[in-house]
Order: C-alpha cells, then structure tokens, then sequence
C-alpha cells in the first residue's frame, strides 16, 4: 500500500489527434474565404467598369475603331498562319532527326570509324494557301469567264509556287480545276505516254487559248468602247466599271481618257462637272470621284421632286379609299373603248329570191311580177334618201 501512495500521479496522454494548434489557427497572412471572394468580385467591378469606360471612349471615333479592329483581324491572321508554318517546320525538323538518328544507329552496328551527320534541311516559310479556283466546264453557265478562271489559276500557281514547285505538279494541279467537256478537250494530252503531252503548264495555257480564247478581244473590246455612253437611269459607277473594263481589254491609252469620259456622259452630269473637267489640275481619278458625287445629288433631287409629286395622288387616294383612276381619265378610256369595239352591219338580203346571203343584182334566179311588186312595196315604205341608197346597192 506505501508503495502505491509513493509513487507519482501520470500525467494523461494528450489525444491523437489530425488536426495541430498550428493547423486549428488562422495563419495571420492569409483571408478568410469569404474576404477572397468579395475582393475578387469589387476588382472584377472595377475592371469592368475600366473596360466599358475605354469602350465609350473607343466608340467616340468608328473609323479609328474599325481600323483597329481590322488591324487586329490581320495580326491575328498573321500569327494563325505563322504558327501554321512554324508547326510544320518543327515537324520536318523531328522527321530529319529520326531519319539521322536511324542513319547512326545503322553504321554504329556497321562499326563505321567515323559517323557523319546528314546537313539539316534548309527550312524555308511556306506561303500562305490561297483559295482553288472553281471548276471550268467549257461554259459560262457558272457566271465565270474563261478569262477571269485562266486569271484565278495562274495566280494560284504563282502565289503557292511552293507547293506546286515543278511542272509536272503544275500540270496536274491545273487539270484537276478542268471538268466536263474541256477537261474531255485536254485529257489525250495529260497522258504522258502520247506525243503530244504537255510537257510545260505554259502549253496547256496556249492549248485552252486555242479552244476558249478570244482572239478578237481587244478589237471587240475598242468597238464597245467607241459605242459606250451613259444611258439614261444608269448610275455613274456602273458606267465608269464599264469604261474602266473596255479600257483594259482593249488596251487602249491611257492619253486623253478625261475627254472621252467626259464625252460619254448625260448632258446634264456634262453641265454638273464642267468646271472640274475644263480644270487641267483635275486628273481623271478626280474627275471621277466628281461625276460620282454630282451624279448622286442630281439623283437625290429627282427623287425629292417625285416624291413631291405623289403626296397629292396618295392623299386623293386615303381621302377616298379607292384606288380609281380622276373621272377625266375613265372618261377618255370610256371613249376609247367604244371606238375599239367592232360596229356591226345588218346582213344582206336579196329583194328576188328574199334569201340572205347577197343582193338582187348578184341573184341568179329570174325576176318575177310577184318580185317587183315586193320591191316596190319595200321601196315605198322607207324614207326618199334611203331608197336612193337602197336603188343604187341593188343596181
């Protein structure tokens, strides 16, 4: 028993437990969460009010905004297509590695004394692709010319000449744009078996000049242009696209166009612009850009003047709820329809035979008293002026 009561009351054992002092207390550099999400959302308030408040000011001036968004359209596909390419090239450098790293493999079992690497290939920016031109049948059903077809190609293979690098490619690329009955024209010559195969794309282009080509298109296109003027309700941009395109076509010098294009317009577009033409400091470009502003306003003012001329019609119209025509009109229409309609005559009857059909004097039966004593009766009973008329028809 003494020795119980000498010995030393233990302590008790703290209990295991996961969570520490320093884990139960808030560490005095961090927030509480709540605290964090009402700051996150006052700066998200504040960074959009900055953005609507650059928006205002960006909206001050379109043109610059436009600009710039335009800007940023191109940049972006700047670098859309400067990753495109640097993604290739990087993957043309991992072909060439492993294709090396196969080569050293293969003489390091050789037991080759010396391993040369191959040169890394040259890496050159590939163009941008552009857009396939669209099929050519040999028609212009589709709403493109041969001429402007041949233009898309030839730039196709001029802008991407990386792609299509030897003439052979050229070759196939460009009969693949040919279907129907040009591509059945060309086909005997894409086999590289016949005589007559092309060898060069520059003989495919002289071969479908042969069959589509134009030879009289700069003469045709001197004639229309000798023969254009601007007609009546035609807009000055529609006639200048006109003047521009027989001009190209034709070949025609670029000397004295100020002349004819002034020649060519209305009178009253001539009276509008006179002052820019007889000025030798005006070019042509100028020139134009005056007939295209003259001619709007004199369309402008046209347009006015009609509209003015219709508000009376249209208030006749609401003030009577019909849609007729002023009774002046209904009258002259009235009048022109009884002129139009056929007027009738009463059909012919014989005095001999009294059949219908023709008169006494073309009658083949022979006249009898009974005969001429109807006719006399007939005769008595109408007016003297009319039996004179009706005498003289049977004579």
């Amino acid at each position: 028993m003494a020795r119980d009561n000498d010995r030393v009351p233990l302590e008790p054992e703290p209990k295991a437990t996961d969570e520490s002092e320093e884990t139960l207390e808030q560490p005095t550099s961090r927030t509480h969460r709540r605290r964090t999400l009402t700051q996150r959302a006052e700066d998200d308030n504040e960074s959009t009010t900055l953005t609507r408040t650059i928006f205002e000011e960006l909206l001050q001036d379109p043109d610059k905004l436009y600009k710039d968004v335009q800007a940023l359209i191109k940049r972006v596909k700047e670098l859309r297509a400067y990753n495109e390419n640097y993604c290739e090239q990087l993957q043309e450098m991992k072909q060439a590695v492993r294709r090396n790293e196969v080569v050293i493999e293969r003489l390091a079992t050789q037991g080759a004394p010396s391993l040369s690497l191959s040169p890394a290939p040259e890496v050159t920016r590939r163009t941008t692709k552009l857009p396939d031109p669209p099929l050519f049948d040999g028609s212009n059903r589709s709403g493109a010319s041969y001429d402007n077809w041949l233009i898309q190609l030839k730039n196709k293979l001029r802008g991407n000449h990386d792609a299509y690098p030897t003439d052979d490619l050229q070759i196939i690329y460009a009969a693949s744009r040919i279907s129907g009955d040009a591509l059945a024209l060309i086909s005997p010559r894409l086999n590289t078996a016949n005589r007559h195969a092309y060898e060069t794309v520059e003989e495919l282009y002289t071969h479908l000049d042969e069959l589509y080509g134009d030879p009289n298109k700069e003469r045709n296109a001197r004639y229309a242009f000798k023969e254009l003027s601007m007609k009546k309700g035609q807009t000055f941009q529609e006639f200048y696209a006109a003047f521009l395109r027989y001009i190209a076509d034709g070949n025609i010098s670029s000397s004295n166009l100020k002349d004819e294009l002034n020649d060519k317009l209305t009178w009253k577009l001539q009276e509008a612009v006179a002052t820019y033409y007889n000025d030798p400091a005006v070019t042509l470009s100028r020139f134009a850009q005056h007939c295209t502003t003259n001619d709007q306003q004199i369309r402008a003012r046209f347009e006015k003047r009609e509209r003015a001329a219709r508000k009376p019609e249209e208030a006749r119209k609401a003030s009577t709820g019909q849609d007729q025509p002023p009774r002046a009109i209904r009258a002259d229409n009235d009048r022109t329809t009884l002129h139009q309609q056929p007027t009738t005559r009463p059909e012919l009857k014989c005095y001999n035979c009294f059949e219908p059909g023709h008169m006494s004097r073309d009658c083949s039966k022979p006249k009898t008293e009974r005969t001429k004593q109807a006719l006399a009766a007939k005769l008595a009973t109408v007016s003297p002026s009319s039996s004179v008329e009706s005498e003289s028809e049977n004579e």
